[in-house]
């Protein structure tokens, strides 16, 4: 009966380690890519991060282009403005032209001089 009783605990101890040894060769593979997805969670935290710093210089960039744009909209509605002024000083210009040209008839020289020294007149008021 003793033997037959140490047969069965050896029989079961045999049966236990052999457990024990797929237990720890599981564990061993658990920690294997436990290890792996540590290293793969370090590689994408740092893409994580170099994705947010890449999307931060973005939007800085972004930002001043808008600035700019901004700028040269405002530049071009002043220009407009300007533009417009020198067209009716223009238009201005040849009405009193044309007057001069019809006041002294086909005396040409006449004419540009009168017609230059009143465009100086108008241009420096």
């Amino acid at each position: 009966m003793k033997d037959d009783i140490t047969k069965s605990v050896k029989k079961d101890s045999s049966a236990l380690k052999g457990e024990i040894n797929k237990l720890n060769t599981a564990i061993d593979k658990l920690l294997e890519k436990q290890k792996k997805l540590d290293e793969s969670g370090k590689t994408t935290g740092k893409r994580y991060q170099t994705l947010a710093s890449d999307i931060r210089v973005a939007k800085q960039a972004l930002s001043e282009a808008e600035k700019k744009v901004d700028l040269n909209t405002k530049a071009l509605k002043l220009n407009e403005g300007s533009l417009q002024r020198n067209q009716a000083l223009l238009e201005s210009l040849k009405n009193q032209y044309n007057k001069v040209t019809a006041a002294k008839g086909d005396d040409a020289k006449s004419c540009k001089a009168e017609w230059v020294d009143r465009t100086l007149d108008i241009y420096n008021s």
